[in-house]
């Protein structure tokens, strides 16, 4: 729920600079349209905050304290996304809407403009990567079923491999964001446009179609076992009745 919010903050603000990350939006609202524009952001934004917070804090704690619940798969694959879109509510969308839509530039100091751009792009990551871990444990249930579950052991390992990646792959959003001295933005600033490309093309494929690569394959395969191919059992039990039906027209 918490992506929601930074997918619409980067629609509305998609050609306000050539930037990656732009905190701080530099036109002010002058018009009655434009003020009631400002009314309907913010409740929007508040009410996407308070969902996420609501909705990922009951899902953390279903798993924590109902039994059934308490599996290896829920306790580090469940509460790892949840607790990431509870980061990207709490930590990231009230900075960037306090930021871009009520004080129109980055009011939080140079330090803060480093950390909260990285911030969010790592629970980004930790969101895309978490769910292909989820869809990759739900594919090898169902296509294999005989061989064993993941052991806590190595869902363990799945998560510190994700954690690690979210946490060094965005690294340079820290070293090139800063606060803009002549419009007060936090931008940005690359040593030159090729970099800056590579770079986000690099993020735009590691965090979205990469896992949604991973995803479309792993649950249509998935759909194809359930609801197309016959397990061994079915099929037995469809000879079966062939054979029977046979023995009754003779």
């Amino acid at each position: 729920m918490a992506v929601l919010a930074t997918t619409m903050h980067a629609a509305l603000n998609s050609t306000d600079t050539p930037e990656v990350h732009v905190f701080g939006n530099s036109s002010k609202p002058e018009t009655v349209g434009s003020n009631m524009s400002h009314v309907v952001l913010i409740v929007a934004y508040s009410s996407v905050v308070v969902i996420s917070v609501a909705g990922n804090g009951i899902v953390m704690l279903s798993v924590v304290t109902c039994r059934r619940m308490r599996t290896v798969t829920n306790y580090l694959f469940i509460l790892n996304l949840a607790g990431a879109d509870l980061m990207m509510a709490v930590f990231c969308v009230p900075f960037t809407f306090i930021a871009n839509w009520l004080v129109d530039r980055w009011p939080f100091g140079v330090a803060m403009c480093s950390v909260m751009p990285y911030l969010q792009t790592v629970v980004v990551f930790l969101s895309a990567f978490t769910l292909v871990g989820l869809s990759v444990d739900r594919f090898r249930a169902v296509v294999f079923p005989l061989q064993p579950r993941l052991t806590p052991g190595q869902v363990l390992t799945i998560i510190a491999v994700i954690w690690l990646l979210a946490i060094f792959i965005p690294l340079p959003v820290v070293i090139f964001s800063t606060v803009d001295a002549d419009s007060g933005l936090c931008i940005e600033k690359w040593p030159n446009d090729t970099s800056q490309f590579v770079y986000t093309a690099s993020l735009m494929a590691l965090q979205y179609f990469i896992p949604l690569a991973f995803l479309i394959v792993c649950y249509t395969t998935i759909c194809y076992f359930v609801w197309i191919k016959k397990t061994p059992r079915q099929a037995e039990n469809a000879k079966e009745r062939r054979l029977a039906l046979s023995k009754r027209k003779v």
